[in-house]
């Protein structure tokens, strides 16, 4: 009984979602009832397999296996024959296997080195994390979880450390382009840091604090580029007229003179065609909009559902690096190639992405014999 009523919960989010043009709730709900078992099958699998493409191989979101898991295997009680669904719970399970493998061996290989650089401590924290997401039961996450808990706590206070002292770094910096550079390796630091610790409060707070000085300078560097043209206009010697006029024009009337537009009256829309950049995984194009509407809203509560749209923007192009990141480890580079472009187009200060950019584009060459 209780797996009937996930399945009707399910069905009846998809539906009405699919049916999103229709203005009648009650209406979708009768369609619901008139919906057979294989079209409800349906329904979940449709819903499983955009999540596997895009939250999963795409994003390389490892804790969305286990609702996808379920889409699929839902699908298949409604409907037994259901083709798509059996295909890609095996797919699935592929993946997933491939995956635990793939960090294992990383995980098994690092624990091996006797001298292991930072870098490479940190690498071997993730690999262990992101066994745990794929099956935290096996043996192998068990042990290897108990083997890397004192590791993980040096990794964590050594780059906090780091963090701390780049904070300071900034703080003294007086040059603006310096200190924006130093601020986006804050920020690339503090998001590593919390990938493998989440709810680790005093990064947290330090990573919004630099996200805010990211954005004042952002909006200041907006002003000046704003400004220079007529600052330039002012400076330059103003030329005689060949001949004076005869009449001085009239001077336009500013009576009937149109209102200035009112972008606070067009909030939504803005923030719906940030929305839209979010979902195609554009973050430079997404983080475009967000600049150009921040200095024309007025209204403070608009000004600050357009800042969320930042945060989520940030988040975009961190999850589109480390998508980059599991692609090109898995030789994927064509797909790691196309990844770290948006993060590099987001963020042309991002080195490591540049980085990984040049030796995707290498190894394509190389793979294509060019």
């Amino acid at each position: 009984m209780a797996t009937k009523k996930v399945l009707i919960l399910y069905g009846a989010a998809a539906l009405v979602f699919a049916l999103s043009s229709c203005t009648s709730l009650r209406a979708n709900m009768l369609l619901l009832q008139e919906t057979t078992r294989q079209e409800k099958a349906g329904l979940l699998f449709q819903d499983g397999l955009q999540k596997y493409q895009s939250v999963i191989l795409r994003d390389q979101d490892l804790t969305a296996i286990p609702a996808v898991r379920t889409r699929f295997s839902d699908a298949l009680k409604l409907d037994p024959e259901h083709a798509g669904a059996k295909k890609y719970l095996a797919d699935l399970e592929a993946f997933r296997t491939k995956q635990f493998a793939l960090n294992l061996a990383t995980a098994n290989e690092l624990s091996k080195k006797q001298k292991r650089t930072a870098d490479q401590d940190y690498d071997y924290v993730v690999a262990v994390k992101k066994l745990k997401q794929l099956d935290s039961g096996a043996p192998e996450t068990k042990i290897l979880s108990k083997t890397t808990a004192e590791l993980r706590t040096e990794v964590i206070k050594s780059r906090s450390d780091e963090l701390a002292a780049m904070q300071r770094e900034i703080d003294a910096e007086t040059d603006r382009s310096a200190k924006l550079k130093k601020l986006n390796g804050a920020k690339r630091l503090a998001d590593s840091i919390i990938f493998i610790d989440p709810i680790n409060p005093s990064v947290g707070l330090a990573r919004e604090g630099i996200e805010r000085k990211i954005e004042e300078i952002t909006q200041a560097q907006a002003a000046d580029a704003a400004q220079a043209p007529v600052k330039a206009a002012v400076a330059a010697p103003a030329k005689a007229p060949a001949k004076a006029p005869a009449k001085a024009p009239a001077k336009a009337s500013t009576k009937n003179a149109p209102p200035a537009h009112d972008y606070d009256a067009d909030i939504q829309e803005i923030l719906g065609t940030v929305d839209v950049q979010i979902k195609a995984r554009k973050p430079a194009e997404a983080m475009n909009i967000v600049r150009d509407n921040q200095s024309r809203l007025t209204v403070k509560a608009n000004q600050e559902k357009l800042a969320a749209k930042k945060a989520e923007v940030q988040k975009l192009a961190a999850s589109i690096y480390q998508s980059g990141i599991a692609a090109y480890n898995d030789e994927d580079y064509e797909t790691a190639r196309e990844a770290f472009l948006k993060v590099v187009q987001y963020d042309a200060g991002y080195e490591q992405a540049q980085a990984y950019l040049d030796r995707s584009e290498t190894k394509l060459r190389a793979l294509s014999g060019t």
